[in-house]
């Protein structure tokens, strides 16, 4: 739900100078919130009891406190601004009209940017990178999932700022070069067997190469691209219909842990043996 609102929303109130700012900082606040994730679940890892998955659990429900009833007055108020947003709204456009004349091409980059960011495999390797690096046993995977999530938060602070006058176009190409790249190298690395402790140590260097890649473009700017290339009478409808994509191939990939850069990855990775 917040996912289909809140994208749309901050592009239609802030102006189109500093829309890739505001709008990307939406994948921002996911990053963060894996900072802080990470660094809680990296302190407490280090604890041999149960508080060390309790822990974590339990700092969710710290604040979510209910509501005392409103007052009649904080109901007006909130009743007249509706009235206010439904007297001013765009008229909606109807949704077979995403498949009409120019809106037919929109729709299409908005569903193809949407599925190419869950294709670059990036879900595999942000929410199982660091059961793969428990695998090798060189590395604490706390402390890698840690770091690729402070690192990938400061790229993408910097890219922010810089995507309204750079552009959106020149950072996508940018991005898809680094994490084909990283992707290429880890195959590289582990082609022969048995895998060396050092070419082990470079997987996990590219594993968060592939992160910064990720942050410098394909992360923060599909959802910029989705809410600027829509027409606004079907804003709403063109970008759930990308969002909707977004996540059914984001969970559809994690369930088989095969996204197709990942196929490719254990395609050159693989040997006769196997």
């Amino acid at each position: 739900m917040e996912l289909s609102v809140v994208p749309i929303f901050q592009s239609e109130i802030v102006p189109a100078p500093v829309r890739g700012l505001i709008v990307g900082t939406y994948q921002l606040s996911l990053t963060l919130g894996g900072v802080v994730i990470n660094a809680v679940c990296y302190g407490t890892s280090r604890i041999e009891d149960n508080r060390a998955w309790r822990i974590p659990l339990g700092l969710f429900y710290i604040g979510r406190r209910g509501q005392g009833a409103f007052t009649d007055d904080e109901i007006n108020n909130e009743f007249r601004e509706l009235e206010f947003a439904l007297e001013n709204e765009v008229e909606q456009g109807k949704f077979f009209e995403l498949f009409q004349g120019n809106n037919l091409k929109r729709t299409l980059i908005v569903v193809a940017v949407n599925f190419f960011q869950q294709a670059t495999g990036q879900a595999f390797s942000s929410q199982y990178g660091g059961v793969y690096v428990r695998s090798l046993k060189i590395f604490d995977p706390m402390l890698l999932t840690l770091m690729g999530s402070c690192i990938s938060s400061s790229v993408m602070v910097c890219i922010l700022f810089t995507a309204d006058k750079v552009g959106r176009r020149k950072l996508l190409m940018f991005s898809s070069i680094i994490m084909i790249g990283g992707l290429i190298a880890m195959a590289g690395l582990g082609v022969e067997e048995p895998v060396t402790t050092p070419r082990m140590k470079g997987v996990i260097a590219l594993i968060i190469i592939f992160g910064v890649g990720f942050a410098s473009g394909w992360g923060p700017l599909t959802y910029v691209v989705v809410t600027e290339v829509t027409s606004l009478r079907l804003r709403d409808h063109t970008s759930r219909l990308g969002f909707a994509v977004n996540v059914c191939f984001k969970y559809s990939a994690l369930q088989v842990r095969l996204s197709p850069s990942y196929t490719l990855s254990l395609f050159l990775c693989a040997t006769p043996e196997n």
